[in-house]
Order: structure tokens, then sequence, then C-alpha cells
């Protein structure tokens, strides 16, 4: 047993995470929609240059997401029951990419703008969902000797590219704006998704049985 637990150990997380092809749809899920996540750093600059929303109405609009984000944790355990893991997960990058579509979408008055960008925030309540679906699955795959890899590694797959697509973002906003910059993104991670849909993953109705 102590030499398996050895050897486990000195596999490492990352090829475990590719090996495993559920891990390896989080990853590149991960990372693909981590990468045009990043363009949503223009979102406030978006909002408030061309948008005209003042700072007040920024962050009215910003707390209807905070808001929709406690709901989703509220019925994140529900919701998973009556879909399923998998069309769990799915469904609710989903709604987090579409959500994300309409801000680039907002014309007319600043009320209008306002009620567009606040419609854009519920979809907040989505990301709950996802991560509680993406760190269960984690921890009932990754054997015990390396979960704590396991997770540090899909944190840097996320925090790590993060700002690489911030910077990507901000030189493709200074070619085209703000605008399409903002629908890039948001089509973007949209489409990151599709690792989980064309893999295993979707098929999962509950938790798979635990490595332990």
């Amino acid at each position: 047993m102590r030499a398996r637990a050895s050897c486990a150990k000195s596999a490492g997380a990352w090829p475990l995470c590719w090996r495993d092809i559920s891990l390896r749809a989080l990853v590149l899920r991960t990372a693909c929609g981590a990468f045009f996540l990043g363009f949503g750093s223009l979102y406030i600059l978006y909002a408030i240059r061309d948008l005209r929303l003042s700072p007040a109405q920024l962050g009215f609009v910003i707390s209807v997401g905070g808001a929709a984000n406690l709901a989703g944790a509220v019925v994140a355990p529900r919701l998973v029951r009556r879909l399923g893991l998998g069309r769990s997960m799915i469904a609710s990058f989903a709604v987090i990419g579409i959500a994300a579509l309409l801000p680039a979408l907002a014309h007319g008055s600043v009320a209008a703008c306002c009620l567009v960008l606040m419609v854009g925030q519920l979809g907040d309540v989505a990301w709950p969902v996802t991560n509680i679906c993406d760190r269960s699955l984690c921890q009932t795959v990754a054997p015990p000797a390396l979960l704590g890899r396991v997770n540090s590694a899909m944190h840097l797959m996320f925090r790590g590219v993060l700002p690489a697509g911030a910077l990507v973002g901000g030189a493709v906003a200074s070619a085209i704006g703000l605008r399409y910059t903002m629908a890039i993104g948001a089509m973007g991670f949209l489409a990151s998704g599709l690792f989980l849909v064309f893999s295993p993953v979707r098929r999962l109705r509950t938790l798979p049985v635990s490595a332990a």
C-alpha cells in the first residue's frame, strides 16, 4: 500500500489531469474559458465610457449579480438532482456564456443599458452551480494523495490564464473597440463549454465512484 501511494504521488497532478478524460475536459474548458473571461476585464470601462453609466448605476447593476450568485448557491443542489451532474455543468456554463453576450448588445438610453446589464448579471446565478459541480467531480475522480495537487492545477489554469486573456482583450479592444471585444470574449467563453459537451462528462447523472 505504501509503495502504491508513493507511486501515485510521484505521478503528479498534471499527468493525471491529462490521462483522466473527465479531468482533461475540465482542464481544457477551464483554461479556454478563463482566457476569454479575461476579456471581461473591460466591462467597467465599457459600461462607463461607452454606455455612459454612472458609478452608482454600475454599482447597482453589479449588486444584482451578487444577489443572483447567492441564489445560485441555494438552488444548486436541487438543480443537480433534477438535471444530473453533467447536464447541470453544461447548462450552467451555457447560462453564463449567454448572459455574457448581453452587455455587447446594450444600446439606447442609460436606463435601457442598465436594464440589459442587470439581465446579464442574472447569469451569475449559474456560477455557484458550475463551481460546485467542478469541485465535486475533481474531488471524486482524483486519488486522495493527489487531490490537493489537482485542485491547485485547476486553480492555476484559471487564475494563471485569466491575466493573459485580459492582456489580449485589451489589445483587441484597441484595434476593434470595446463592444466587439466584449462580444468575442463572450462567444469564446461560451464555445469553451464544448469541451464538456464532447466528453463523457455530459453523460454523468451522478458523481462517479470515488478514487479512494
